[in-house]
């Protein structure tokens, strides 16, 4: 075994799970030896999962070949639980590499050969720790911005009412259809350096505004989109990102740059633009809802924004990595009944409003019996907007 391991403080908490003494003492040691002071140790499933249960273990190093179970089956139960927090699995076996498929697809984060060399164990060990403290903070993130969004939800009317007691200072003048009055706030006229600061901010790297490239050769687009019931409009956003790009932000954010690592930032980037446009549009008294992003194909996403009168491309460089953003604002025609009028049969798009909120279905669903009653009971005597398209 290799020595040498620079000794480096560490809280967070590890468990080795082994049934062998000997090969438990070994790894506690060579962990404890390079700093970290919180080493449990577990000799079974049970145990293991009695540990993980109380929810401050982050890593586990465990055995494939335990006594009575497997680290396989350790690893199974684990990503079948519900936990608040990530737990990264990094797997040992001495035969070889017959597992590996095996244990990556059971949830295993990283493999080990036995007998195992000191210095890779603790160097993997803190790969793992970067990866648990950035999801960490990438879920801090995400409860702050829910959090927010709540309370944005919760004064959306009160807001809209202050403002319309105020004079107006945006060029969109009184008695203009609610897509001029859109594209008249100031937040529409800005759109430029707010899109600027939410993919900075999603990245942690500064971009600047360059432009909008011509030749996209193969790019992954998240969509999302936006609807105001209301007003009747509707935003299409397309986060357009191509492959060289998506794996070096993902190397930068994440650490690594797998394909499907890359296509959750960019669609987790779609989501926070979705974000930002609730928040920036919400002081004008537009009161969007948002649904789910899902890819797109390019010429999908450039066939639907040609076809739009209101619309921005914003293309953002920081270094060589080349991020743009498409944007497009549609009016929407939608079909008002009374919740009573509601029979089987009918054919919905994506969101119902009523008296106390949103309701959300999904889009093109087909209502049952079952369905018609529960929504009857729920909105009875109020109107009940039919989306005619899925926004």
């Amino acid at each position: 075994m290799t020595s040498g391991n620079t000794r480096r403080a560490s809280t967070t908490k590890v468990l080795v799970v082994e049934d062998v003494d000997l090969e438990a003492k070994l790894l506690t040691r060579a962990l404890e030896d390079a700093g970290y002071s919180s080493v449990e140790h577990a000799t079974d499933l049970a145990s293991a999962m009695e540990k993980i249960a109380r929810g401050d273990i982050r890593l586990v190093i465990t055995d494939l070949g335990l006594a009575g179970s497997s680290g396989l089956a350790l690893t199974k139960s684990i990503r079948e639980r519900e936990l608040a927090d990530y737990v990264y699995i990094v797997a040992l076996t001495s035969s070889g590499e017959r597992q590996m498929a095996e244990c990556f697809d059971a949830g295993v984060d990283d493999f080990m050969r036995k007998p195992f060399d000191r210095l890779e164990l603790v160097s993997r060990v803190r790969a793992g720790e970067r990866i648990v403290a950035l999801e960490q903070r990438l879920n801090r993130k995400s409860l702050e911005l829910e959090r927010a969004l709540r309370r944005i939800d919760v004064a959306a009317a009160q807001r809209a009412l202050a403002l319309a007691a105020e004079p107006v200072d945006d060029k969109a003048a009184a008695g203009s259809s609610p897509l001029e009055a859109f594209a008249g706030t100031s937040s529409w006229r800005e759109l430029e350096s707010v899109l600027t600061k939410v993919t900075a901010d999603f990245f942690q790297l500064p971009f600047e505004l360059v432009s909008v490239k011509s030749d996209l050769a193969s790019p992954f687009i998240a969509e999302i989109a936006l609807s105001e019931p209301a007003k009747q409009l509707g935003i299409g956003i397309a986060a357009v990102v191509e492959l060289s790009t998506m794996k070096a932000l993902s190397m930068h954010l994440l650490g690594e740059d797998d394909l499907e690592s890359s296509q959750a930032l960019v669609l987790e980037l779609a989501n926070c633009v979705m974000g930002a446009l609730k928040h920036a549009f919400i002081a004008h008294g537009f009161g969007f809802t948002g649904g789910l992003p899902s890819e797109a194909t390019l010429p999908e996403s450039r066939k639907a924004i040609d076809a739009s009168s209101t619309r921005a491309r914003v293309a953002l460089r920081s270094g060589d990595s080349h991020v743009e953003i498409w944007l497009r604002v549609t009016e929407k025609k939608n079909t008002v009944v009374r919740g009573r009028a509601l029979k089987e049969g009918f054919v919905l798009c994506q969101d119902l409003r009523d008296a106390r909120g949103m309701l959300l279905i999904r889009s093109g669903s087909r209502l049952t019996q079952t369905a018609v009653e529960r929504l009857v009971s729920l909105v009875p005597d109020v109107e009940v907007e039919v989306m005619s398209t899925a926004a």
